[in-house]
């Protein structure tokens, strides 16, 4: 009976102990899976961290660039008030065969005497007539 009894005690010492590694194998898998799982979350806050640092540089660099494109706004008003005040367009102006920059010179020199306007025909910059069908008549922009 005693040795019975020592036996079954053996038995259940037996399974007790088996299950007692199968206990630490499963905690060593854990500790494992979680050591994985931490570096992967320092990983991905790394990450995070890095992508707040670019956001706040693009949008440091997107202010940059709107004030940049104000400024360029206002001076390229600014050209476009001056070049209104320097310009005129001469309308319904015809149109010659093979016309030549130096033609529309001698028609402007020939039209600001029969106006009576004293303008010197060096003052003026550019002349050029606008493209358009052949028949509509464009017009003539002068740059003083």
């Amino acid at each position: 009976m005693i040795s019975e009894f020592i036996s079954a005690q053996n038995s259940r010492l037996d399974k007790l102990e088996n299950h007692i590694i199968e206990i630490k194998n499963h905690y060593t898998e854990i500790k494992a899976t979680n050591i994985d799982l931490e570096k992967s979350m320092t990983n991905i806050s790394d990450q995070l961290l890095l992508l707040q640092q670019k956001i706040t540089c693009l949008e440091k660099e997107r202010n940059s660039m709107a004030a940049r494109l104000s400024t360029l706004e206002g001076s390229v008003e600014s050209f476009d008030r001056n070049l209104v005040k320097t310009s005129i367009e001469l309308r319904n102006v015809p149109k010659r065969e093979k016309e030549t920059k130096s033609m529309l010179y001698d028609m402007i020199n020939h039209l600001s005497r029969h106006l009576g306007i004293d303008k010197d025909p060096l003052n003026i910059r550019d002349i050029v007539r606008l493209p358009s069908n052949k028949e509509t008549i464009s017009g003539v922009p002068l740059r003083f």
